[in-house]
């Protein structure tokens, strides 16, 4: 019974003793255990790679799972001579197999992970946005071309149909003066017959006058 109760108080004194974590955890599934199928493990006293070595962990030991904290899992080793089982912590990287792993949560993973994917998605939403803001300067330059073009074409045509007017202009005015000059040559070859007209009535009449005199 003395013995009992000092191999209980020594196990309280090694847990208060190995660090944080230590004095909150929970026996999460107390029968859950892994079975080292590395060589070379070592248990240590914190979870850090320069913390002491508590003990070895050959190949084969199989250690009990309390709890974890990150990639780290705080383990009880198998009995000693006396009966003590020491903690210690191991890195779950340390195990065999992966399915020999125990189903614990790491919340700092998922935080990290979540964090990650929230940048992730922030950066997805600021490089659609710039995008989006690109294709829009974009659009709004082609439209004010496009306004500039059809401007452009306006001016154009107004410029033809302006030439087009004054074209057929000069064509009604050459038109006009054409049939004027023809009209006053009509009207200058209608005087000349009739002047010529008149003067071959006047020989006429002389020539019939000077017919019908008696010779003398």
């Amino acid at each position: 019974m003395l013995y009992r109760h000092f191999r209980t108080g020594l196990f309280a004194l090694l847990a208060a003793s190995v660090g944080p974590g230590l004095g909150n955890a929970r026996a999460q599934g107390g029968d859950r255990t892994v079975t080292i199928e590395k060589p070379d493990v070592q248990v240590r006293s914190r979870p850090s790679l320069k913390s002491d070595i508590v003990a070895p962990a050959p190949t084969g030991t199989v250690l009990a799972v309390m709890d974890r904290q990150e990639t780290w899992l705080w383990v009880l080793l198998p009995p000693d001579v006396n009966g003590t089982r020491h903690p210690g912590w191991i890195r779950s990287t340390d195990l065999g197999a992966p399915g020999d792993e125990p189903d614990v949560t790491d919340p700092n993973a998922e935080k990290e992970a979540k964090k990650k994917a929230a940048e992730e998605a922030r950066q997805q939403q600021k490089q659609q946005a710039q995008e989006n803001e690109r294709l829009k300067q974009e659009q709004a330059k082609a439209a004010q071309q496009a306004k500039r073009d059809a401007e452009a074409e306006r001016k154009l045509k107004e410029q033809q149909a302006a030439e087009e007017r004054h074209l057929q202009e000069q064509q009604a005015l050459a038109d006009r003066k054409a049939k004027q000059q023809q009209a006053e040559e009509e009207r200058r070859l209608e005087r000349a017959k009739r002047e010529l007209d008149k003067a071959k009535q006047e020989f006429e009449k002389v020539a019939k006058t000077e017919t019908s005199e008696p010779a003398k």
